[in-house]
């Protein structure tokens, strides 16, 4: 059956339909409208009792940063929006926010401006025009065109003749207020970014003075090579350079573990929810085709345990050797104060040194180290297939887009009788067939762009963007372009060749009709271009309103809260998905940005044609703008602020916007006046003038935007970094080290009321592990990685750490129990939100080495006298030696097993109940430096060294004051004490020149410049060095604090001096952080033999200097073992005395023919542990009851203990503990219950 289309009931189909877009148009407003103020009366009752979700950053704020105070009344939200200005603004939601804001207040007074004008003088003129000019019939419909309405007579689709001159006088007036108002913005932007810049914060960030140099090429990837580099442009002022260096999977690894970490809390939380075990146990299939199909089921909590069992090791073997690794193609440089920086990265911008491309360094946390690495080949090939696919992608989009174009003509496709269920719900229920015309369209193109900026952000990720902020910038490129193609040309273009399909059938139709009649409807495309984009105008007054309600409803997260129930009740929130939902989340800047513009594309295109667009676009500007700035206040945060540094890519696309406004009206025009000549070019010039403002910005505007060059009469062209140990670069590796090499691996997180039932999830095999004692803290905690000492015997135990409340009365994992070495820890119920400390870290724009540790890592501080400020900052020095050599697993044992509070009751090792009275009352003392000498290639001279107790400090033996002579002084004064080096180096001879290393404890920065003068003019005095080169790290205060509140007041102090020897200093200071050596000062002396070295001095310098720093490494680890030996005797005659009195008491109360107790001295003996009960050999053994005699007795002497006996005494003394813990279980155990 042949299929006849009635192309004269299509076009009267057109035609009706034309007539019912006002009254689509009408609905679709109000039911926009009405939902809009439905959706604001929800958000005003939900908001007070839904603070976490509504306002998080009044909890979740960096320092003093916090929002303004906001009412819990119904409409308590507004006053804060409309009283914080500017000022305000920049503290509490920084520039990138506050220039977003400037963006839509610029988009607002445009189109408020624009609208009033068009409106107030085009509607006027075009619908006297159209009235007056087009004759219509009596049914009011014109005859030549016969869909004349209300929305078409206000707009330029009939207008001919000179009326059309007040459409290009309007042209200009927009281009022109267009061009004012970008101009008056920026300037305000770049005095924003001239204030950030000037910041504190800004000026005293490492990355803010550092400059990025990638693509280096292989022969200069190395420290060296990158200052080589710079030296081609005369450039010798860096302060410290670094090459990254290629860590493999790690981050891989990391990632894995990660989501293998989310997957066994997800399967836990199930399994136990409502605090009971579920029936079945979690099954999963492994070794099947995407998880359904063959394989084999196996334990899921098993198969993910062992999973992250294995990765765990992994990474920390992999990490182990990260600095074996080869070098990469990226690295930083960094120099002595910001405008030194900007001003070389302004002077390199156009330049490519060796094919490199050098820049500002981005912040650490902006960086996409997966693309950084990616050669310029590699970049480019990806380039092209990212292209490729954004093609594909414009092509598939087509597909909701032809269906969007044809819900915008239902009505047609209703009277075409093809559809006959259409012609019925139009006759029957008019009003909801209206609704579903204007509604459907503008709903389904929504759909669409709901999900194309993600994947547009995952193809701008794929080609190659290596920082978020670039990421951004190509996306709002990208998708603005895409929007602009598919929905405004493309758009467009569907309707056009529908029209021309429909004229050539009609042709075709038409009997008597020759092929030159057909091919002339092809001259009539002008025409029907001009028709077909001014009738669009009654879609997009439809969508402008829909396009509002989106962002109302965003600002509800209506959809969120009905998620949210739903997932808990079926399927249980682990207490991380929960501590990730209740932080702010961050503000999708390219998203909202490529929206925007879109609808000022929109309204600029039509402003001059159909003026209510642009009428409807002010109206949602005006309206969004007051939920853009709550949002950004109250909910939104910015992940890395960048200054505004998007701002020229916005403001690009919005003089394209004028552009496209101005060449829309050109082809109005010349398709108006038959291509006219004169007529043509009248907006020619408003092009020209659009163009030459470009120019003028990119000369005058863009480098006061992008650098900081301020004249040298300015105060902060002096500002200058003034620590040595950044200058030297101690700070460079690790801020800009890649973040696998040091970012914590997640610990499985399940809530508080489950922890009970872990032992029962993992029964029949825990018995095969062997179980650990219960710690009680009563006044300390630690964090679940350094409660397990991996290598130790029962290392894969399983124990509890309960964890107190914190300063600010948030608590932290109350418990953490260790099964196959992995830490459960256990979230209280009112714990599971964002620890707000946790958030001021990662979101704060202090610099790395000044950050507070992790919220489980800090200590709450307690009142404590001030002599205890010594053992804090010993805590303070082990712990940061520990982050510091993370590849040493025996250091880490040991670091983890002391890193507690001395006055707590914490032990080496996970101690027995009730220890920590012992430790409260004996609080451990340092130990004395022994003197032993121990190596292969070398003899070291290791001194003894005085206690460092807080008595040394103060002063001793004062002089008389009361007797002035000579004599008198130098009897009643104190010598002074001479430096002794801890180990001196093998010398190192080469070519007529020596190297020869010392190393001295050093508490200071002044304790170790007074150590290198005196190398340099006492220890060398008579045989002069000819560089002294020295570097030193220490533990010091932070400003402004006590060192009484924990290790969290203490920062590394580091510093080195070349002596003329050029950095030198930056080697030998490397060699002390890769070694983790902290209180010391290492004094390189170089004799030069007349001959030059090269490269291979720094060589000799590193392995002298690495030499001493090993053996202070096992001077500290002896010192350290003295130290918990002393505190073991300490608790062990605790424990002596306890059983002596409990063994006199009990001979008290039995019976006189009762056979006494023997004394608790012989028993102690015969134990099988006697030997290490005995604290000296030799000493003769007290009568029990001779308690004067005891307290004399002399303590024992390990000045002459070497390591390896330390650690025997220590085995023997945690085996004599245990032994007296048992003996005094069994005298309280009465004889009936055996």
């Amino acid at each position: 059956m042949p299929i006849f289309i009635d192309t004269h009931g299509v076009q009267e189909v057109f035609d009706a339909g034309r007539k019912l877009e006002p009254a689509a148009v009408g609905v679709q407003w109000g039911i926009m409208v009405a939902l809009s103020l439905v959706t604001i009366f929800v958000f005003s009752v939900l908001r007070p009792s839904n603070k976490i979700v509504y306002q998080p950053k009044v909890k979740y704020h960096v320092g003093n940063k916090a929002p303004p105070r906001i009412s819990s009344n119904f409409f308590g939200w507004i006053p804060p929006l409309a009283r914080t200005k500017d000022p305000e603004l920049v503290e509490k939601i920084g520039i990138d926010a506050l220039v977003f804001l400037h963006f839509v207040r610029l988009l607002r007074i445009l189109f408020l401006i624009t609208s009033i004008f068009s409106c107030a003088v085009l509607v006027p003129i075009d619908y006297v025009y159209n009235i007056h000019n087009i004759h219509s019939n009596s049914t009011g419909s014109p005859d030549s065109n016969g869909d004349l309405t209300v929305l078409t007579a206000m707009s330029i689709r009939d207008v001919k003749g000179p009326m059309l001159y007040a459409h290009v006088g309007l042209t200009y007036f927009i281009t022109f207020t267009a061009i004012l108002l970008i101009r008056w913005k920026w300037l305000k932007v770049i005095e924003l970014r001239q204030m950030w810049f000037r910041s504190h914060e800004y000026l005293h960030s490492l990355y803010a003075r550092t400059l990025c140099i990638t693509q280096v090429n292989p022969r200069y990837q190395a420290d060296q090579g990158l200052s080589d580099i710079l030296s081609l442009a005369n450039i010798y002022c860096p302060t410290g350079v670094h090459i990254g260096r290629d860590v493999g999977r790690l981050p891989d690894m990391i990632e894995a573990h990660n989501d293998t970490v989310r997957k066994l809390e997800r399967v836990l939380v199930r399994h136990l929810r409502g605090g009971k075990i579920g029936k079945k146990r979690p099954t999963i299939r492994t070794g099947g085709w995407c998880g359904c199909f063959g394989g084999k089921k196996e334990d899921a909590i098993s198969v993910y345990t062992q999973k992250l069992r294995q990765i765990e090791t992994a990474i920390n073997n992999y990490r182990a050797n990260i600095n074996t690794r080869n070098p990469t193609n990226y690295g930083f440089a960094s120099f002595s104060s910001v405008v030194e920086a900007h001003r070389v990265a302004q002077q390199l911008s156009n330049k490519h040194l060796r094919g490199t491309d050098i820049d500002i360094a981005p912040n650490p946390r902006d960086i996409i180290w997966a693309n950084i690495t990616e050669t310029r080949g590699t970049r480019v090939w990806k380039q092209v297939m990212g292209f490729l696919w954004l093609g594909f992608i414009c092509v598939l989009s087509l597909v909701p887009l032809f269906f969007a174009a044809t819900l915008a003509n239902l009505d047609v496709i209703t009277q075409t009788n093809y559809f006959p269920f259409l012609v019925e719900w139009s006759l029957k229920s008019e009003w909801t067939y209206t609704i579903a015309s204007a509604t459907l369209p503008p709903l389904a193109a929504g759909i669409t762009t709901f999900f194309l900026p993600r994947i547009m952000r995952k193809l701008s990720k794929y080609m190659g963007a290596f920082t978020r902020s670039k990421l951004d910038r190509a996306v709002v490129a990208r998708y603005f372009a895409f929007l602009v193609i598919s929905q405004l040309i493309i758009f467009t273009l569907i309707g056009v060749v529908f029209n021309l399909v429909l004229d050539v059938v009609r042709a075709f139709e038409t009997s008597h009709t020759s092929i030159t009649t057909i091919f002339s409807k092809f001259n009539q495309l002008p025409q029907n271009v001009v028709r077909t984009y001014v009738n669009q105008a009654a879609y997009w007054l439809k969508w402008f309103p829909l396009r509002g309600l989106l962002t109302l409803i965003d600002l509800t997260q209506i959809p969120y809260l009905i998620w949210i129930p739903i997932k808990t009740h079926f399927f249980g929130r682990t207490p991380r998905d929960i501590r990730e939902w209740t932080k702010p989340y961050n503000f999708e800047y390219a998203i909202y940005y490529s929206n925007l513009l879109f609808f000022a594309a929109v309204g600029l295109l039509f402003a001059p044609l159909a003026p209510l667009v642009a009428l409807a676009g002010a109206i949602v500007f005006w309206a969004t703008s007051w939920v853009f700035k709550y949002q950004l206040m109250y909910i939104c945060v910015t992940q890395v602020e960048t200054g505004g540094r998007i701002w020229n890519v916005i403001v690009n696309r919005l003089l394209a916007c004028l552009v496209f406004m101005q060449l829309l009206m050109t082809l109005t025009i010349a398709l108006r006046f038959n291509f006219g000549y004169r007529q043509t070019i009248l907006t020619g010039p408003a092009i020209i003038i659009t163009i030459m403002f470009k120019l003028h910005i990119n000369r005058s505007y863009l480098p006061r935007f992008r650098y900081f060059t301020p004249p040298d009469s300015d105060p902060a062209s002096h500002i200058h970094y003034q620590d040595s140990g950044d200058i030297m670069g101690a700070k460079l590796t690790r801020r800009f080290g890649h973040p696998a090499e040091h970012s914590e691996l997640f610990a499985p997180m399940v809530h508080r009321n489950m922890m009970h039932l872990l032992r029962e999830v993992y029964k029949g095999r825990v018995e095969e592990e062997e179980q650990r004692p219960f710690i009680q803290h009563q006044g300390s905690y630690e964090s679940s990685f350094s409660a397990r000492s991996p290598g130790s015997p029962g290392g894969s135990a399983f124990y509890n750490v309960p964890m107190p409340t914190s300063p600010s009365g948030y608590s932290v994992e109350n418990m953490t129990q260790v099964l196959f070495n992995i830490a459960f820890r256990g979230i209280n119920e009112n714990d599971l939100e964002y620890d707000p400390r946790t958030y001021a870290q990662d979101y704060g724009e202090v610099d790395w080495e000044a950050q507070p540790p992790p919220a489980y890592q800090e200590q709450p501080p307690s009142p404590q006298p001030p002599p205890q400020q010594q053992q804090q900052r010993q805590r303070a020095r082990l712990q940061r030696s520990r982050q510091s050599s993370s590849n040493d697993v025996q250091q880490e044992q040991r670091h983890s097993r002391l890193n507690s509070n001395s006055t707590s009751n914490t032990e080496y090792r996970p101690p027995p109940p009730n220890y920590g009275a012992y430790y409260h009352q004996y609080p451990p003392q340092r130990a004395s430096y022994p003197t032993f000498a121990t190596h292969a290639h070398m003899t070291y001279a290791l001194h003894p060294i005085p206690s460092m107790s807080v008595s040394d400090s103060q002063p001793q033996n004062k002089p008389s004051t009361s007797l002035n002579t000579l004599d008198s002084f130098i009897t009643n004064s104190k010598p002074l004490d001479t430096p002794t080096p801890i180990a001196t180096s093998a010398e190192i001879r080469d070519r007529g020149s020596t190297f020869i290393a010392n190393i001295f404890i050093a508490t200071s920065a002044e304790e170790a410049l007074s150590h290198t003068k005196y190398v340099k003019h006492v220890l060398h005095a008579n045989r002069k060095a000819t560089h002294e080169i020295a570097a030193w790290r220490c533990m010091g205060v932070k400003p402004g604090c006590s060192g009484l509140g924990g290790p969290e007041e203490f920062h590394v102090v580091s510093g080195s001096t070349d002596d003329g020897e050029r950095w030198a200093g930056d080697r030998t200071l490397k060699v002390m952080q890769n070694l983790a050596v902290i209180d010391a000062v290492v004094v390189v002396s170089r004799w030069y033999g007349g001959t030059m070295l090269g490269p291979s001095r720094f060589n000799h310098i590193e392995t002298c200097s690495a030499e001493v720093c090993r053996a202070f490494k096992r001077s500290e680890e002896l010192r350290e073992s003295i130290t918990t030996l002393r505190t073991l005797d300490v608790l062990l005659e605790g424990l002596r005395e306890e059983l002596k009195a409990l063994q006199q008491q009990q001979q008290a109360n039995s019976k006189p023919s009762t056979a006494i107790v023997g004394d608790s001295e012989s028993q102690l003996r015969s134990s099988p542990h006697g030997k290490g009960f005995t604290p000296e050999k030799g000493n003769s053994r007290q009568d029990s009851g001779s308690a004067q005699l005891q307290a004399e007795k002399k303590k024992p002497d390990y000045s002459s203990v070497d390591l390896a006996k330390a650690r025997r005494l220590i085995k023997a003394r945690e085996s004599a503990i245990k032994w007296v813990k048992d003996s005094l279980n069994n005298l309280r155990t009465p004889a009936s219950s055996v």
